[in-house]
Protein backbone atom coordinates (compact mmCIF):
# COMPACT_ATOMS: atom_id res chain seq x y z
CA UNK A 1 0.00 0.00 0.00
CA UNK A 2 1.63 3.34 -0.90
CA UNK A 3 1.25 5.73 1.44
CA UNK A 4 0.06 9.34 0.39
CA UNK A 5 2.49 12.36 1.18
CA UNK A 6 -0.31 14.47 2.93
CA UNK A 7 -2.11 11.85 4.28
CA UNK A 8 -0.91 10.68 8.01
CA UNK A 9 -2.45 8.25 10.44
CA UNK A 10 -3.32 8.71 14.53
CA UNK A 11 -2.05 6.11 17.25
CA UNK A 12 -5.35 4.87 16.94
CA UNK A 13 -5.37 3.79 13.02
CA UNK A 14 -7.63 6.83 11.95
CA UNK A 15 -6.52 8.98 8.63
CA UNK A 16 -6.16 12.06 8.27
CA UNK A 17 -4.40 15.21 5.98
CA UNK A 18 -1.67 16.56 7.09
CA UNK A 19 -2.83 20.32 8.16
CA UNK A 20 0.73 22.79 7.15
CA UNK A 21 1.36 23.61 3.81
CA UNK A 22 5.13 24.09 2.99
CA UNK A 23 3.85 27.58 1.10
CA UNK A 24 3.46 30.99 2.74
CA UNK A 25 0.24 32.51 2.18
CA UNK A 26 0.57 35.59 -0.20
CA UNK A 27 -0.21 39.44 0.56
CA UNK A 28 -3.25 39.31 -1.74
CA UNK A 29 -4.80 36.97 0.49
CA UNK A 30 -4.26 38.93 3.31
CA UNK A 31 -7.02 41.73 3.63
CA UNK A 32 -6.12 45.55 3.92
CA UNK A 33 -6.65 46.69 7.81
CA UNK A 34 -8.88 49.43 7.46
CA UNK A 35 -9.83 52.02 10.30
CA UNK A 36 -13.26 52.91 10.54
CA UNK A 37 -14.56 56.01 11.92
CA UNK A 38 -15.91 53.77 14.91
CA UNK A 39 -12.48 52.29 15.32
CA UNK A 40 -10.56 55.27 15.38
CA UNK A 41 -13.00 56.52 18.01
CA UNK A 42 -12.32 53.19 20.01
CA UNK A 43 -9.03 53.63 19.95
CA UNK A 44 -9.06 57.09 20.84
CA UNK A 45 -11.18 56.53 23.87
CA UNK A 46 -8.97 53.70 24.81
CA UNK A 47 -5.20 55.57 24.37
CA UNK A 48 -7.48 58.50 26.19
CA UNK A 49 -9.10 56.44 29.29
CA UNK A 50 -5.46 54.54 29.46
CA UNK A 51 -3.59 58.20 29.56
CA UNK A 52 -5.88 59.32 32.36
CA UNK A 53 -5.47 55.80 34.59
CA UNK A 54 -1.77 56.39 34.54
CA UNK A 55 -1.94 60.08 35.58
CA UNK A 56 -4.73 59.38 38.37
CA UNK A 57 -2.23 56.55 39.53
CA UNK A 58 1.18 58.86 39.43
CA UNK A 59 -1.22 61.40 41.08
CA UNK A 60 -2.44 58.96 44.17
CA UNK A 61 1.24 57.64 44.50
CA UNK A 62 3.20 61.31 44.58
CA UNK A 63 -0.18 61.73 47.40
CA UNK A 64 0.69 59.08 49.52
CA UNK A 65 3.97 59.54 49.37
CA UNK A 66 3.80 63.21 50.92
CA UNK A 67 1.15 62.26 53.58
CA UNK A 68 3.83 59.17 54.17
CA UNK A 69 6.30 61.98 54.77
CA UNK A 70 4.39 64.12 57.00
CA UNK A 71 3.40 61.20 59.14
CA UNK A 72 7.35 60.14 59.46
CA UNK A 73 8.04 63.74 60.42
CA UNK A 74 5.22 64.09 63.07
CA UNK A 75 6.29 60.90 64.72
CA UNK A 76 9.83 62.26 64.80
CA UNK A 77 8.53 65.08 66.82
CA UNK A 78 6.29 63.02 68.93
CA UNK A 79 9.25 60.97 69.79
CA UNK A 80 11.74 63.51 70.48
CA UNK A 81 8.22 64.98 72.70
CA UNK A 82 8.31 61.78 74.30
CA UNK A 83 12.08 61.43 75.39
CA UNK A 84 12.08 65.49 76.56
CA UNK A 85 9.17 64.81 79.09
CA UNK A 86 9.25 61.51 79.92
CA UNK A 87 13.06 60.76 80.44
CA UNK A 88 14.51 63.87 80.72
CA UNK A 89 16.64 64.27 77.44
CA UNK A 90 17.60 67.74 77.08
CA UNK A 91 18.14 69.32 74.02
CA UNK A 92 22.02 68.82 73.51
CA UNK A 93 20.97 64.94 74.11
CA UNK A 94 18.55 65.15 71.34
CA UNK A 95 21.12 67.43 69.19
CA UNK A 96 23.93 64.34 69.80
CA UNK A 97 21.25 61.60 69.20
CA UNK A 98 20.31 63.35 65.53
CA UNK A 99 24.05 63.75 64.57
CA UNK A 100 24.73 60.19 65.16
CA UNK A 101 21.58 59.17 63.47
CA UNK A 102 22.59 61.32 60.17
CA UNK A 103 25.93 59.73 60.48
CA UNK A 104 24.54 56.14 60.71
CA UNK A 105 22.21 57.13 57.80
CA UNK A 106 25.12 58.58 55.56
CA UNK A 107 27.49 55.60 56.40
CA UNK A 108 30.11 57.43 58.25
CA UNK A 109 30.07 55.99 61.14
CA UNK A 110 28.92 52.01 61.85
CA UNK A 111 29.79 48.69 61.27
CA UNK A 112 33.20 48.07 59.59
CA UNK A 113 32.22 45.13 57.94
CA UNK A 114 29.08 42.94 57.48
CA UNK A 115 29.46 40.39 60.01
CA UNK A 116 26.96 41.70 62.15
CA UNK A 117 24.93 42.01 59.12
CA UNK A 118 25.40 38.60 58.42
CA UNK A 119 24.52 37.69 61.92
CA UNK A 120 20.70 39.62 61.61
CA UNK A 121 20.21 38.10 58.24
CA UNK A 122 21.05 34.40 60.37
CA UNK A 123 18.88 35.53 63.01
CA UNK A 124 15.86 36.65 60.74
Amino acid sequence: MAQDENVYYSSTGEEFQNPFTETFASPDVIPELELTDVSQVGLLLGFISVGLFILYANFKVIMDEMKRHAKFEQDIEEAELTLQNEYKVDQAELDQIKREFAQIESGEIGQKNGEEDDEMADIN
